[in-house]
């Protein structure tokens, strides 16, 4: 449990994203929600490589798998944090707790990740290749061995440090802890890249409507692999499912898409947020 950062040796390079031109699809925060926009925006370019763009708030993000050292790095962009320098990253992102990284530049995004690397897990802000806030999580990367006043202290800290690079958003490090979450709407990052959840590849019955939000949340979209695995190759749609005590009608299947991160997740139950409907 306190080694549990076992990320592929990496180096500045690892955060390189190659410009296919300077427009972008990224993912846009929405103030106090989960659920993101997905955007066109303008990066710059430098030597080939899409980078930050602090002008116009549109940073470069990455998921780096920290579990089984597989080397996999999910990159893209992503608005509404606001950095005007450096970078913030933590071993909390939800559900898998990779790695998150957020930076206006790659050198602050990998001193960012090393120092992750050796503090065994925790958030950072780094400024000029420099940490200068910190909080160890070294059991699992998630949970720290101090008592509970240190935490709240080091918890406000961080949010200080991360506000005086720019930051614009209340407690940017939950906010950030759930862009790596592919469940919830409508671009996410995870450690094979930008998912969009959206564009689940329905290979029977249908997606959500309206109508199944207003009602008692009962019905469930599930991933192919999961419905083998329960319905034994019959046909899952109408099926029944019991979840936490509650029974859930099967009215989706979903093409298995490739993620470490939530191979073992696969269950989509409707959310509204500001009467958002899953398409």
């Amino acid at each position: 449990m306190r080694n549990s950062v076992n990320v592929r040796w990496i180096t500045p390079e690892d955060f390189r994203i190659e410009a296919n031109g300077s427009k972008v699809t990224a993912l846009e925060v929405i103030p106090h929600q989960l659920i993101t926009k997905s955007v066109v925006s303008e990066v710059k370019i430098e030597d080939g490589n899409a980078v930050s763009n602090i002008d116009n708030d549109t940073l470069k993000i990455c998921v780096i798998e920290r579990h089984r050292a597989t080397g996999n790095i999910g990159k893209g962009f992503v608005k509404g944090f606001n950095l005007k320098c450096g970078a913030i990253a933590s071993t909390v992102a939800h559900d898998s707790h990779n790695m998150i990284v957020i930076g206006t530049n790659d050198a602050d995004m990998y001193a960012a990740a090393v120092a992750l690397i050796k503090c065994k897990g925790g958030k950072v802000v780094v400024k000029d290749g420099e940490v200068i806030s910190e909080l160890p999580l070294p059991i699992a990367g998630l949970m720290s061995d101090r008592n509970f006043d240190y935490v709240v202290n080091k918890c406000e800290e961080l949010n200080k440090t991360a506000h005086s690079i720019g930051c614009r958003i209340e407690d940017p490090f939950m906010t950030m802890g759930f862009l790596s979450l592919p469940v919830i709407p409508e671009l996410k990052v995870t450690d094979k890249g930008v998912f969009d959840t959206n564009k689940f590849d329905f290979i029977e019955g249908r997606p959500f409507t309206e109508q199944d939000c207003l009602e008692k949340k009962t019905s469930i979209v599930i991933k192919e692999n999961i419905a083998k695995t329960f319905f034994k190759g019959d046909n899952a749609i109408g099926k029944k499912m019991e979840i936490q005590g509650i029974t859930y009608t099967v009215i989706g299947v979903v093409r298995d898409y490739s993620t470490f991160a939530i191979r073992t997740g696969g269950i989509w139950i409707p959310y509204v947020f500001n009467k958002f409907v899953p398409r």
